[in-house]
């Protein structure tokens, strides 16, 4: 269950810190006081959707941290250790989330950073929040049919039955590109076969791009590169006594008579002697180039064909010139894959009628089950349903199996919520006939009846009594008080017979003093019996009103009498 919620700078909460117990809590207070903001705060920290809107005026970050006490959320913890995200002990979690004016949202499970989807996977193992428009979310297919698929737990059916849908799809996908269709697949091979001579008649080797280019800027630049090299042989060995090897073999003959005096530079001498030998292997060298120095105008201008020649080429299939090796390796390659693509086509289209064939299997099996699913949700609604002031009106789930179509994630379903509003009437769509009031209390209705058998641990309603007052209102408060007998319930109301309901009672207050922020307090006592008959009178508050609030506490079991 939801043990706490940290809040920094959302929205118009500076700093908030909120703990819940079990059972039932009702948050109160007036309009607009933030009790929404408190609901947004912990979708934003479940996966919820992030705008940078939402972060406090004249701050550059909000940030919301929700704690987790999962000894109740089996299907949570063996998420936790499948991803290694646990706490050590397994006994709490933390799911934290960050907003940034300028950069994108971050999110971090138990300390450790985690992609946006994860947070989302974990964040509905744990919660499910029923906001205040989720009754016009009752009147979408998609939304029914997850609704009957969550009312009995069609979840591995569902989750294999997307795999063969996926699969269908990639083997489909496959075919396609492997079935360009008889003279097509030819004449493709073909042209691929052209594009490779082409590449394969320049016979180039590994590195012999770069080695003509080198070649080409060697024959383009013989003039000045013999000049420079008659210039080093002659600084280096010329006849010059200057130069560097005379010069040496000099300093040797000096130092080899001084020797005589100072036995500590014979080591001095050796290595002019190396030096000697060294400049004389330089000089041997720099020789051997300058005589290949000498320009080839005929070499040159074949070179430079050539070069030209892989431009050209390079520029057809969008490479670099060295890159042609490369691209005649991946044209061999799509020949090889196209030549033999009629026989992997073949063994493509058989795994995808067995992959089909598998998914009508599933589909059937999973419609089935809906379909009985469907019956008990209709049994279960109308009888909440006629508990919240609709006598008279029956509901169904109708499920209707068509095979054959293309296949989709959910199977071959469409379902469908009706309504009889009178007895005796035909079920029409749900958008048909029910009323905004009504649509609010039948959605209570399916949220109630769907969520008694879930695994949810801790499920939040925002003013979900939209629509109903009265004795209405009250039996509102007996069911969400009866299910928390089962898990934790949060529930914003404006309703006394509701909040009169709760385990615990939570005020939340906006203090205009700028600058302007938000504080939740958990009431008892004389508090919230003040509380109870402020939402009962208004501003006039009477002892009277104060007296039946203390009635409406004992009565609704949030306070004994």
């Amino acid at each position: 269950m939801l043990s706490s919620i940290f809040i920094r700078n959302f929205t118009i909460i500076r700093d908030l810190t909120v703990d819940f117990g079990g059972g039932m809590s009702a948050l109160t207070g007036e309009t607009g006081a933030g009790k929404s903001i408190v609901v947004d705060a912990l979708a934003l920290a479940l996966g919820g959707r992030a705008d940078a809107g939402g972060i406090r005026h004249g701050e550059d970050a909000a940030e919301v941290s929700a704690a987790f006490t999962v000894d109740d959320a089996a299907d949570a913890r063996q998420w936790l250790d499948e991803h290694q995200l646990g706490d050590g002990d397994g006994a709490e979690c933390v799911l934290r989330r960050v907003l940034f004016r300028d950069k994108p949202s971050r999110a971090f499970i138990n300390g450790r950073p985690v992609n946006l989807r994860q947070l989302r996977d974990l964040g509905i193992l744990l919660a499910d929040i029923h906001g205040q428009s989720e009754h016009q979310a009752l009147l979408r297919p998609g939304q029914q049919r997850r609704m009957v698929d969550d009312y009995r737990g069609s979840h591995a059916e569902l989750k294999k039955l997307a795999e063969l849908h996926s699969r269908h799809a990639e083997l489909e996908r496959a075919v396609g590109e492997l079935s360009l269709g008889g003279e097509s697949a030819g004449e493709r091979v073909d042209y691929l076969e052209y594009q490779i001579r082409e590449i394969e008649q320049l016979d180039l080797a590994v590195g012999a791009v770069e080695k003509l280019e080198e070649e080409f800027k060697r024959l383009a630049n013989a003039g000045d590169l013999a000049e420079g090299l008659q210039r080093a042989v002659d600084m280096v060995d010329g006849e010059d006594p200057r130069a560097a090897a005379a010069a040496v073999a000099a300093a040797k003959r000096e130092l080899q008579r001084l020797v005589q005096f100072d036995k500590s530079l014979e080591a001095a001498v050796a290595m002019l002697d190396e030096a000697e030998v060294n400049l004389s292997e330089a000089a041997a060298q720099l020789r051997a180039a300058l005589a290949g120095a000498g320009g080839d105008p005929r070499r040159l201008r074949e070179v430079e064909a050539r070069i030209g020649v892989l431009h050209d080429l390079g520029r057809k299939h969008k490479v670099a010139p060295k890159a042609l090796p490369q691209k005649l390796r991946d044209l061999a390659a799509e020949r090889d894959r196209i030549a033999g693509g009629a026989e992997r086509a073949e063994a493509l289209r058989r795994e995808m009628d067995q992959n089909l064939a598998a998914y009508g299997r599933l589909a059937e099996s999973l419609s089935k089950k809906r379909r009985r699913a469907a019956a008990e949700l209709g049994k279960a609604v109308s009888a909440e349903m006629r508990q919240l002031g609709l006598a008279g009106s029956v509901f169904e789930a109708r499920v209707a199996f068509a095979p054959g179509g293309a296949p989709t994630a959910h199977g071959w379903d469409q379902v469908e919520f009706l309504l009889s509003a009178n007895p005796g009437q035909p079920p029409r769509p749900l958008n048909k006939v029910a009323s905004g009031g009504e649509l609010s209390r039948i959605s209570l209705a399916v949220r109630v009846a769907c969520a008694a058998p879930g695994p949810i641990p801790t499920l939040v309603f925002d003013e979900a009594d939209t629509g109903t007052g009265g004795r209405v209102a009250g039996i509102v408060g007996e069911k969400l008080r009866g299910l928390a007998g089962r898990r934790q319930v949060l529930c914003i109301t404006h309703l006394p017979q509701v909040a009169a309901h709760g385990h615990h009672h939570l005020q939340v207050t906006k203090h205009n003093r700028a600058p302007v922020t938000v504080s939740v307090e958990t009431l008892g006592g004389d508090a919230r019996v003040r509380e109870i008959g402020r939402m009962l009178g208004g501003r006039s508050v009477t002892a009277k009103t104060l007296e039946h609030a203390r009635e409406m506490l004992g009565a609704g079991g949030g306070r004994k009498p």
